[in-house]
């Protein structure tokens, strides 16, 4: 039985900054200007706008609607094949993560962030749940039960990156040909990485 709110994300937040909702309209205003994100605005439902507009930095969302603004986003700012979405996970990732959080990670391998991610996804989020094991240069990380959409996958894939950067990993890629959006029952993400 699915839990009854796994269609929704935990935004969590920090005073500097305001959760997954901030953090792409901040990255959107960062790069491509103010006009772009009010170009994402109106082209999103009226109902989803608002829900973006007051989201607030510790509240449960529909991870349906943040897929819905990443394709958005997509279509406004990049080429609408989902390429961008690799680039926004990076930069949450950069927002999310302090100076003194950055440091912390560094005492961590590469290979040791998805434990660590494994642990937290429930603080975060109300469904999914991680495994992860390593081989030869990366990890595989496979992720079961969560929402099924591509952009989703693809932001966290961008976000995954940044964090393996974070503790030291070198010339970081991901394939995420195993997708529950390609109708597999979970989603995979082969992270290769040199490790310090």
């Amino acid at each position: 039985m699915q839990n009854e709110y796994s269609r929704f994300c935990f935004v969590s937040g920090s005073p500097a900054h305001e959760g997954h909702f901030a953090n792409v309209r901040n990255y959107v205003r960062e790069q491509h200007g103010d006009v772009a994100w009010q170009n994402v605005l109106k082209e999103l439902p009226r109902q989803h706008r608002e829900e973006v507009e007051t989201a607030i930095a510790v509240g449960w969302y529909e991870v349906a609607h943040f897929a819905q603004m990443l394709r958005t986003v997509d279509r406004v700012c990049g080429r609408g094949d989902l390429s961008l979405l690799r680039d926004i996970g990076a930069a949450e990732a950069d927002q999310d993560l302090n100076r003194v959080l950055r440091v912390f990670l560094r005492v961590l391998s590469p290979s040791q962030i998805f434990k660590v991610e494994a642990r937290l996804w429930s603080h975060f989020q109300s469904a999914g749940t991680w495994s992860s094991v390593t081989v030869p240069g990366g990890v595989d990380a496979t992720l079961r039960g969560w929402e099924v959409d591509e952009a989703l996958c693809e932001e966290l894939a961008g976000y995954l990156v940044r964090l393996v950067q974070f503790t030291g990993g070198k010339a970081v890629t991901v394939n995420h040909r195993v997708c529950r959006s390609k109708g597999h029952d979970r989603c995979v993400f082969e992270y290769r990485f040199n490790e310090r």
